[in-house]
């Protein structure tokens, strides 16, 4: 048979199991990239409400990775693209993990298996970015809904930045993991979960290597009824052509 021939046409480029109790820092660091590279500290963006702990907020247990997101008091750096780096204090925590120093591609097959909580309104993430804050690509993205989308143009310009989005209900993901995947070509984005394609454009499709994001956030305050949240991971997995 053939039907698998497919499989050939690609090598694995990056991937991680958990299968440790630790996580591994080789592959992955615990702040915004430009924390980890200019402050040696976390930060949070100025629009979030939580406080991207350290790896304080990671656990790791029996293969699955868990981002746990807090209702409790935290100290820390926020940034405001107008005047840059201020101290703040944050009513929630979470976490963040991110290839921005370890792996970066450009094209190819990008994939986890993930459980998100619906812990609206939550935000469980599973994202890409490069050196700038655009093109930013939504892998997977729990909000109301599941959102998978990507963003380009001039972030200092407003009517310059475009964007593709999609939307399906989430209600049900959250029940069980489900493997979300991008594939990327040089002409195209497309969305798969459990391999059935939901997504695709031609419009914006980056050109530049990119790295991924696991991360779970808050963009307005909550009651304490749907705290703490959880985001589990089960493996990250990404390809490359195979020459």
């Amino acid at each position: 048979s053939d039907k698998f021939d497919v499989i050939k046409n690609w090598k694995i480029s990056f991937e991680d199991n958990f299968d440790s109790e630790q996580l591994d820092r080789k592959k992955w660091i615990t702040r915004y990239f430009w924390g980890e590279t200019i402050l040696q500290d976390s930060y949070s963006l100025a629009a979030e409400k939580q406080f991207f702990t350290d790896g304080k907020n990671i656990e790791i247990h029996n293969g699955v990775l868990r981002i746990i997101t807090k209702k409790e008091k935290a100290e820390g750096k926020a940034w405001n693209p107008k005047i840059g780096f201020f101290p703040r204090e944050f009513e929630y925590t979470s976490g963040l993990i991110s290839t921005g120093s370890s792996f970066r591609q450009k094209y190819g097959i990008f994939e986890a298996k993930i459980r998100f909580g619906h812990n609206n309104p939550v935000t469980h993430a599973f994202w890409m970015l490069s050196d700038q804050i655009l093109p930013h690509i939504d892998i997977a993205k729990i909000q109301k809904k599941l959102v998978m989308s990507n963003v380009w143009g001039d972030i200092t310009e407003s009517s310059d930045i475009n964007k593709h989005v999609s939307k399906i209900g989430a209600s049900k993901l959250s029940k069980d993991f489900y493997i979300y995947t991008l594939e990327w070509t040089p002409e195209r984005l497309t969305w798969k979960i459990n391999s059935m394609t939901i997504a695709s454009t031609t419009e914006g499709v980056p050109q530049q290597p990119m790295y991924l994001i696991l991360s779970s956030a808050l963009y307005k305050d909550v009651n304490g009824s749907v705290l703490p949240a959880s985001m589990d991971v089960d493996w990250v997995k990404c390809y490359t052509a195979a020459m």
